[in-house]
């Protein structure tokens, strides 16, 4: 058993050796030719764009200057708070993916302000796990852990 073991260790250590070595031979290529983008490239670039302005037209329709939504943030919605947030989901997404920074700026400013908004959510004191709002530091105070994940 300890040899097969060592056999494997030896066979990826010269694996990564051999690996190695020709990557260190590899020589370097320059490209001195300025060549235009590809059509695809630059439709994908003006994409973004559009994605970015629709973002920012639903931010400041939706959401005021504190980052609430516009609503009525109160108890009794189907399956929780995060319902309200959903139309925002990926805009992180499209911000890694090249859009500009205001994106992630609002997104943040939309994710802490509806995690403030429903912290305010209370109900009545009788209710002891909606006491504290919709969400108690962060994590929706109806779910279960399976959910949480």
């Amino acid at each position: 058993m300890t040899r097969i073991v060592l056999q494997r260790a030896s066979c990826v250590f010269f694996c990564w050796l051999a690996a190695s070595n020709a990557l260190a031979q590899r020589p370097d290529i320059t490209i001195n030719t300025p060549e235009s983008p590809p059509t695809w490239a630059l439709l994908e670039r003006e994409l973004l764009g559009a994605n970015a302005e629709a973002c920012r037209e639903f931010f400041h329709r939706y959401f005021d200057q504190r980052g609430y939504l516009l609503c009525v943030a109160r108890w009794g919605g189907d399956d929780g708070p995060d319902d309200a947030i959903e139309n925002c989901q990926h805009w992180p997404m499209l911000h890694a993916l090249g859009a500009d920074d205001e994106v992630l700026r609002l997104y943040k400013k939309a994710w802490e302000g509806h995690l403030r908004q429903f912290t305010e959510a209370k109900t009545s004191s009788r209710i002891p796990f909606a006491s504290d709002g919709m969400y108690y530091k962060e994590f929706p105070t109806k779910f279960d852990w399976l959910h949480h994940s």
